[in-house]
C-alpha cells in the first residue's frame, strides 16, 4: 500500500508544504527448511531463513488484489516511475514447510523519501532488474546457476563491529556510471553473508553455514589478531578455498598487521596464507591474497578496493569513477541544501512578510487614529496609539515603520521639548512652586499638597487638604492665615487670627503666632521671608475708621499700627491691597477708578503717600486721565520694583515706578497706544502688558521704557490681584534674568526667548486648560499643570540671537544654496539697513545702511520694490531698488538701481543705476541673473552688464546694434539666451532675434558678441528656462496675428527651434512654464500656464504637442502668491487666500495625486521645503506644516504673517516666519525621529 501527495495549506503562513508518506508491506519468502537451533540468523532484519526480498510471480493468481500506482510527485517536480502492477508476494513457509501462513508484514515508513530498501522505486524497468537480482539462484548465459551471494565475510565475533559496517557499506554499495563492460550484471554488488553468531560448541560449522559459502561468489575475511585466532573463521576459509584457484578470498585488515614478529600480533588467519585442496586441506603453497589496511586507507577507498575486486575492474578506473561520482554527489548536496535552505528562507521570507504587511496596515491605522486625537486635543490617547504603532527602536524595529506613524510621531512631539508627564492626580493642579530643598509642590484643586521630585515625579511629601495654605513668594514655604470670628459672652464680637509658616519638605511649621479674641482681621498676605504678616481692624460698626498692623510671626506680639482715616472716596470703611516689597516695606493701594499708592517703612513713621487718586498723572506731558478705565498698582513677581499705571486718553498710560525695597522713586514713562488690561513691572525696563479680552482674542506685549513692544502672541491672561500688589504667575511666568516668558492659553503653552522675547515654541500636551506654569530659567526648565491632572517637564530650547529692535519690513530672501537668509530693517531714525543671517539666525553681516534712490529733481514721490539679493552663495549681499510709476511705466529718468557688499565686512563693491525693471509679477525687483559666478543685469537702456558676483566687478557689457533693445535673458544648456528686438519702434516691422553666448566667453572678454540663433517678425517674446537649466522655451508674441497671439517653441541644445503645437484659441498670453521631473535627468514635459480663467496644458518637448493636463484653474501664477516643487512635482498658489495645488506627473496623462485634500484650503502663503518633502502653509493665526509623503500635519505654530512671501525655508529645514510687528520666527526642522521616539517612550511611560 502506497500513501502519498498529502498537501498541508497552512492559513497562517500561506506556505504549501509536500508531504509524502511511503508505506511497504514487505513478505518474507524463506526458500529454507528447517534448521538446527545452532544454526545462525542471517540477514539484516533477522529473518529466519535469509534476509526478505520480494519474489516476482510469474502469474496472478485469480481474484487476487493489483494496485496500479502513477508514482509522479507534481507537486515536488519529480516523475518517478510509471503505472506499474505491484506483484504478488508469495507466503512464508513454516518450519518443516508444514501448511502456509498468512505473510506477516513488516513495513517502513519514510517521509519525504522512500523506504530503507527502495523496494517501490525499484519497480520501475531498472528497478525490475535490481529485483531479479536478490530473487533466487537465476541462470548465467552459460546455463550454470549463478551465486546466491556476492560474498560470506568471514569474521570474529571480537571484530563485529567492523563487520557489520563492512557488510552494510558493501551492500548498499553502487558502482559508478561509465565503467568499462564487465562481468558485473548491474550497478549494485548484491548481497553478501554474514555470520551473527560464535559457533561456539558446535562440532562444524554447519548446513545452514556451509551452503552459504557455497552459494557465494567471493569470500571477505576481516583480517585482526582475533580473527587469526579464530578456527571458525579458519575453517571457512579453508572450505571457500577449497573450490580451487578460481576461489575469490579479499582480506580487509582491520587491526595488527601480517609480518608482524610477535604472533598476538599478526592478523592472517593459517588458511590464509597457503593454498587450500579440494579436501579442504592446507598445502605447502603459499597464498598472497589482495589485503587492503583499514589504517592506511580511507574507508571508502577500501570499499571501493574491494568492490574493484568483486567486480573485476581495474582499483584506478574504479577510483577515478568514484571520486568523479562522490564530487557529483557532494555538488548535488550542496545545490540540496542550497535549494533547500532557499525554499527554507522563502517560506520564511514570506510568513514574515505577510506578517510585516499585517503590521504596516495596522500601524497607518493606528497613526490616523492618533491625528484624529490629536486634531479633538486627547493628546494622551494619541500618545497611546503611537505607542502601539511604533518599533521599540528605529534601528532595529521588530515592526514596519510606516510614513503615517512618522509623521504623527513628528506631530505629536513636534518641539522635542515634551520630557515626560511627571505626575498624575485625580484632580486639577493649581499651581507649581519650588520648595526649599529644590523640590516640586503641586497644589490640588481641593487644597491638597503633594511634594514631588522635579526631574522623575517621585513623591516626597503630602498635605492633606487645606484651602487657606499658599505659597510664600519664591521662597518656597507655605502660609496660612485663618480668621475665626466668635460672639463674646457680652454679645461682642471677636475675631481669633492664627498665622503660621510651613516647610513643605518636612511639614514642619516654622513660625506661627496665635491672636485670640484680638481686634484683628489677618489678610494672607506676608513679607518675603515669612517673618511678618499684614492685618487690619476688626470693625464693630459703621463709620469706624480702618486700623492697619504688622505682626511679628518670630515674636507673636505687635510691631506698630497706624490709623488711615475714612474720606469721602471710600464711604464708611477702607478697602487696602497690600503688597511686601521686603520684611520692613509695606506697600498699600486704595481705591476704585483712580487708586491710591502709599508706602509704610515699618517702624519709622507713618504712611507716606506716593501716588494720590486725585486724577492727575506725574508723566510730563500727559493729559488727563480716562475716566472709563482704572489704575493698575503692581509688585515684580520678584518684589524688586513696584509701578503705577494711570490710563490715559488714546490707548497712552503713564507709568511710574519705585524700588520696592527702598521706596525711592525710578523714572516715570509715558506709553503710546498700549491698551493694556493692567501693567506688570516685570524688571525695571521691561513691562508685561495683558489684553485680557477674550480667550480667541486674547494677546499680550512686552513693552521697554523706549518703546519698544514684543507682541506675545496667546498670553492675554492677566497678571494683577484685584485683592493684592502681588502678580499672577500660574498662567505667565517671566525671568527677565534668563529673557524666557511662558505663558498658557487653553491647552497650549507658548514660550519665547532672548533679548527680544522670540517665540521658540508652542507646547501642547495637556487634556484641558493649563492653569499653572513655573519656570527655571537658568536650567531652561519649564513645568507645568492643568485640568487633566498631570504634571508635564518640558526644555526650553534656545532662540536665535536676534537683537530686540530688529524687525523685518520685507520678507526673508533665500541664498541659492539655502545657507544665508537676507533680509532688510528698519533703523530708530526711520531708515533702513540689511543684514545677513545664517540658516539658524546667527548675524553674518553687520548692518549696512543704503538710503533710497532719489527721485528725479521735478518729479513726484513714488513707490519703489526693494529687496535684498544674495550673490555668490551668500558671500555678496545687495538691495535692489526699482520705481513703480504705475501704468504705463516710470520715465527713463527714474534710475533703478543695483547696490553690492561684502557680507563679512559690509564693503561696497558695487553700484549699477539704470537696471531694468523686472516685470509685475516678480518678487524681485530688477532683471537680474545668477548663475556660475556670474550674474547678468539688463540695463534700461537695452544692454546687457555682466558682473563677477564674487568680486561684484564689472566683466563687461553686451550692447545690442543701435535702435536695438535686449527683452530677456536665460541660463540654459551652459549657454547665456538673449531675446532682442531689431527695431523696437516700429511694431509693423519689429523682429525679434534669439541669440547666444557659451558661459565661458564671459569671463575671457569685455565685448561680447553672441551668435544669431533664430529672427523672425513679433511684437516680443520671452524665454522660459527650467530651473536647473536642461530645458528652455521661448514665447513669441504675434500681436499682429489675432488668429495666434503667442507661439512657444522648444530651444534645443543646438540652438534650433521646435515649434510647439497651436495653443488654443482663447489662451492670450502665457504667465509661467514649470517643467515637471526634477532630478538630474532632463525634462521631457513642460506644463504651461496661461491667463487666471485658463487651464494650464502640457507639452510633450519631444513633439511639441498639447494635451489637457487638468481643468483645474491655476490661481495667480505671479511670483507674489506662486511656489515650485523643487523636486518639480507640482505648483502651489495661494490667489485670494485660497490654496491651489496642482500635481504635474511625469508625463502626457500621468497626474500624480500630491495632496489632494489640501486642495482649495484656505491659505495666505505657502512655501516648499527645499528637499520637497514638507509644505508649509500660513492660514490667519497658525503656520501648518505638512509632510507630503503622506499629507499628514505635522506641526501647527501660531504665527501672524504679514506681507508678501512670508515663509522661506532654508537648506538645513529650518522655516522662516515673518510676523506681524515682530521678529522673524524659526521654526527648525524636527529632531532625529530616533531622538523623538525615545522622548515619546519616556511620555508613554509617564
Amino acid at each position: 500500500m502506497l500513501v502519498f501527495g498529502m498537501i498541508s495549506r497552512s492559513n497562517t503562513t500561506k506556505n504549501i508544504f509536500i508531504q509524502f508518506y511511503t508505506v511497504i508491506n514487505v513478505v518474507a519468502d524463506d526458500r529454507s527448511t528447517a534448521r538446527p537451533e545452532a544454526e545462525p540468523r542471517h540477514g539484516r532484519l533477522g529473518l529466519g531463513g535469509g534476509p526478505p526480498r520480494i519474489r516476482l510471480a510469474e502469474a496472478q493468481p485469480p481474484g487476487d488484489a493489483t494496485d496500479t500506482l502513477t508514482l509522479a510527485f507534481q507537486a515536488s517536480g519529480c516523475a518517478v516511475g510509471r503505472p506499474t502492477r505491484l506483484p504478488h508476494f508469495s507466503s512464508r513457509r513454516t518450519p518443516g514447510g508444514a501448511g502456509r501462513s498468512p505473510a506477516k508484514p513488516v513495513a517502513w515508513i519514510s517521509k519525504f523519501g522512500l523506504s530503507q530498501r527502495r523496494a517501490l522505486a525499484r519497480l520501475t524497468p531498472s528497478g525490475q532488474r535490481g529485483a531479479r537480482a536478490m530473487t533466487a539462484k537465476e541462470e548465467r548465459p552459460d546455463g550454470t546457476a549463478a551465486p546466491r551471494y556476492a560474498g560470506f565475510i568471514s569474521y570474529s565475533q571480537k571484530d563485529k563491529a567492523w563487520a557489520m559496517r563492512i557488510h552494510r557499506a558493501l551492500e548498499r554499495y553502487r558502482l559508478p556510471v561509465g565503467l568499462p563492460e564487465g562481468p558485473h550484471p548491474g550497478r549494485k554488488l548484491g548481497r553478501f553473508f554474514r555470520d551473527d553468531d560464535e559457533l561456539a560448541g558446535a562440532p562444524s560449522l554447519g548446513t545452514a553455514l556451509e551452503r552459504a559459502i557455497e552459494d557465494s561468489a567471493a569470500l571477505v575475511v576481516i583480517c585482526s589478531p582475533n580473527s587469526a585466532g579464530s578456527k571458525w573463521v579458519d575453517a571457512e576459509i579453508r572450505k571457500f578455498k577449497s573450490r580451487g584457484p578460481e576461489a575469490k578470498v579479499f582480506a580487509v585488515i582491520v587491526a595488527g598487521r601480517p609480518d608482524a614478529e610477535a604472533p598476538e600480533e599478526r592478523c592472517f588467519p593459517p588458511s590464509l596464507l597457503r593454498r587450500v585442496n579440494a579436501d579442504g586441506n592446507l598445502t605447502a603453497e603459499a597464498d598472497e591474497p589482495l589485503a587492503p589496511d583499514a589504517a592506511k586507507d580511507s574507508f571508502p577507498r577500501l570499499v571501493a578496493r574491494l568492490a574493484a575486486g568483486l567486480v573485476g575492474i581495474d582499483f584506478d578506473t574504479l577510483w577515478q569513477r568514484e571520486k568523479r561520482r562522490r564530487t557529483r554527489r557532494r555538488i548535488l548536496a550542496g545545490a540540496a541544501a542550497c535549494v533547500a535552505a532557499v525554499a527554507v528562507a522563502a517560506g520564511v521570507y514570506m510568513v514574515r512578510e505577510a506578517e510585516m504587511r499585517q503590521l504596516a496596515e495596522q500601524s497607518a491605522r493606528l497613526a490616523g487614529q492618533a491625528q484624529a486625537a490629536m486634531d479633538e486635543g486627547r493628546r494622551s490617547d494619541a500618545i497611546a496609539f503611537l505607542d502601539a504603532a511604533l518599533p521599540a527602536s528605529l534601528e532595529n524595529p521588530e515592526r514596519p515603520v510606516v510614513p503615517e506613524a512618522l509623521a504623527a510621531l513628528r506631530r505629536a512631539m513636534a518641539d522635542s521639548t515634551a520630557l515626560g508627564s511627571l505626575a498624575q492626580f485625580e484632580e486639577p493642579v493649581t499651581a507649581l512652586r519650588p520648595t526649599p530643598a529644590g523640590r516640586l509642590a503641586v497644589f490640588l484643586a481641593s487644597g491638597a499638597i503633594r511634594v514631588i521630585e522635579r526631574d522623575t515625579g517621585k513623591p516626597h511629601a503630602s498635605h492633606p487638604p487645606d484651602t487657606l495654605l499658599e505659597p510664600l513668594g519664591a521662597s518656597g514655604m507655605l502660609f496660612a492665615v485663618r480668621n475665626a470670628e466668635r460672639q463674646k459672652d457680652d454679645g461682642t464680637w471677636a475675631n481669633d487670627v492664627s498665622a503660621s509658616v510651613i516647610d513643605p519638605d518636612t511639614g514642619k511649621v516654622s513660625r506661627n503666632v496665635e491672636l485670640n479674641a484680638s481686634k484683628w482681621f489677618g489678610h494672607s498676605v506676608l513679607s518675603p521671608r515669612g517673618t511678618r504678616a499684614f492685618v487690619t481692624s476688626y470693625h464693630t460698626g459703621p463709620g469706624d475708621q480702618t486700623t492697619l498692623g504688622v505682626v511679628d510671626l518670630t515674636r507673636g506680639d505687635d510691631v506698630g499700627e497706624v490709623t488711615a482715616t475714612t474720606t469721602t472716596l471710600i464711604g464708611k470703611d477702607l478697602h487696602v491691597s497690600p503688597g511686601f516689597g521686603d520684611d520692613d516695606t509695606l506697600f498699600l493701594s486704595w481705591g476704585h477708578g483712580r487708586k491710591a499708592l502709599a508706602v509704610w517703612q515699618i517702624g519709622e513713621g507713618p504712611v507716606t503717600s506716593l501716588v494720590s487718586a486725585d486724577g492727575t498723572a506725574a508723566c510730563p506731558d500727559a493729559g488727563a486721565a480716562d475716566p472709563e478705565r482704572q489704575d493698575s498698582v503692581t509688585l515684580s513677581p520678584d518684589r524688586m520694583h513696584i509701578s503705577h499705571a494711570r490710563p490715559l486718553g488714546d490707548g497712552d498710560w503713564c507709568v511710574q515706578v519705585w524700588d520696592a525695597t527702598t521706596a525711592e522713586p525710578l523714572e516715570a514713562h509715558l506709553l503710546r497706544k498700549a491698551y493694556p488690561a493692567g501693567i506688570v513691572p516685570i524688571a525695571r525696563d521691561l513691562w508685561a502688558l495683558p489684553k485680557f479680552w477674550r480667550d480667541w482674542q486674547s494677546q499680550a506685549e512686552l513693552r521697554t521704557p523706549n518703546g519698544m513692544a514684543r507682541v506675545v502672541e496667546g498670553c492675554g491672561q492677566t497678571l494683577v490681584d484685584s485683592l493684592t500688589l502681588h502678580a499672577r504667575t500660574d498662567g505667565w511666568t517671566i525671568d527677565a534674568d534668563a529673557k524666557i516668558s511662558a505663558c498658557a492659553t487653553g491647552d497650549t503653552i507658548t514660550v519665547h526667548d532672548g533679548a527680544a522675547f522670540q517665540p521658540v515654541g508652542d507646547f501642547a500636551g495637556h487634556e484641558g486648560k493649563v492653569q499653572a506654569l513655573w519656570l527655571d530659567g537658568t536650567a531652561r526648565a519649564l513645568w507645568s499643570g492643568g485640568e487633566d491632572g498631570t504634571v508635564r517637564r518640558w526644555s526650553v530650547p534656545q532662540a536665535p540671537a536676534f537683537a530686540p529692535e530688529l524687525i523685518p519690513v520685507s520678507p526673508p530672501v533665500v541664498s541659492d544654496d539655502g545657507t544665508t537668509i537676507a533680509a532688510i530693517f528698519r533703523t530708530e531714525d526711520d531708515g533702513f539697513f540689511v543684514k545677513v543671517f545664517t540658516a539658524d539666525g546667527n548675524a553674518l553681516s553687520p548692518r549696512i545702511r543704503f538710503a533710497l534712490a532719489p527721485v528725479p529733481d521735478g518729479q513726484q514721490e513714488v513707490n519703489r520694490n526693494v529687496a535684498p539679493v544674495l550673490l555668490d552663495d551668500g558671500r555678496m549681499v545687495g538691495i535692489a531698488q526699482a520705481f513703480d510709476c504705475g501704468f504705463p511705466g516710470c520715465p527713463e529718468t527714474f534710475r533703478n538701481r543695483l547696490k553690492l557688499w561684502r557680507t563679512k565686512n559690509g564693503e561696497a563693491v558695487l553700484r549699477v543705476d539704470g537696471v531694468a525693471r523686472a516685470g509685475p509679477d516678480r518678487m524681485q525687483p530688477l532683471r537680474l541673473l545668477a548663475r556660475s559666478g556670474m550674474a547678468v543685469l539688463s540695463l534700461q537702456d537695452g544692454a546687457v552688464r555682466v558682473i563677477d558676483a564674487e568680486t561684484g566687478t564689472a566683466h563687461g557689457t553686451i550692447s545690442p546694434p543701435e535702435g536695438a533693445r535686449i527683452l530677456d535673458t536665460a541660463f540654459a544648456h551652459d549657454v547665456l539666451w538673449l531675446v532682442q528686438t531689431d527695431s523696437p519702434e516700429s511694431p509693423e516691422t519689429r523682429q525679434v532675434s534669439l541669440l547666444r553666448l557659451p558661459i565661458e566667453d564671459l569671463d575671457t572678454a569685455a565685448a561680447y558678441t553672441p551668435d544669431l540663433v533664430d529672427r523672425r517678425r513679433a511684437q516680443s517674446a520671452a524665454l522660459f528656462p527650467a530651473p536647473d537649466g536642461r530645458a528652455l522655451m521661448i514665447g513669441h508674441d504675434y500681436a499682429h496675428r489675432p488668429s495666434v497671439p503667442v507661439e512657444l517653441s522648444v530651444v534645443g541644445t543646438d540652438g534650433k527651434l521646435l515649434q510647439a503645437g497651436d495653443l488654443p484659441a482663447d489662451v492670450r498670453s502665457v504667465s509661467h512654464v514649470s517643467f515637471p521631473g526634477g532630478g538630474t535627468r532632463s525634462a521631457t514635459h513642460a506644463v504651461v500656464f496661461h491667463d487666471l480663467d485658463v487651464p494650464p496644458r502640457i507639452l510633450t518637448l519631444a513633439t511639441g504637442e498639447f494635451t489637457n493636463f487638468t481643468t483645474e484653474t491655476p490661481g495667480s501664477t505671479w511670483e507674489y502668491w506662486r511656489a515650485d516643487d523643487p523636486l518639480r512635482r507640482a505648483f502651489v498658489s495661494t490667489y485670494q487666500e485660497r490654496l491651489t495645488l496642482l500635481s504635474y506627473g511625469q508625463g502626457e496623462g500621468e497626474q500624480e495625486k500630491l495632496c489632494p485634500s489640501l486642495h482649495r484650503s484656505r491659505a495666505e502663503a505657502a512655501a516648499f521645503s527645499r528637499d520637497g518633502t514638507r509644505l508649509a502653509v500660513a492660514d490667519q493665526n497658525s503656520v501648518r506644516i505638512f509632510d507630503l509623503s503622506t499629507c499628514a500635519l505635522q506641526r501647527e505654530v501660531a504665527a501672524h504673517t504679514t506681507g508678501l512671501r512670508p515663509l522661506a525655508f532654508a537648506a538645513d529645514g529650518t522655516l522662516w516666519i515673518r510676523q506681524r510687528d515682530a521678529h522673524f520666527r524659526l521654526v527648525r526642522r524636527p529632531p532625529p525621529d530616533g531622538k523623538l521616539l525615545r522622548a515619546l517612550r519616556r511620555t508613554s511611560k509617564k
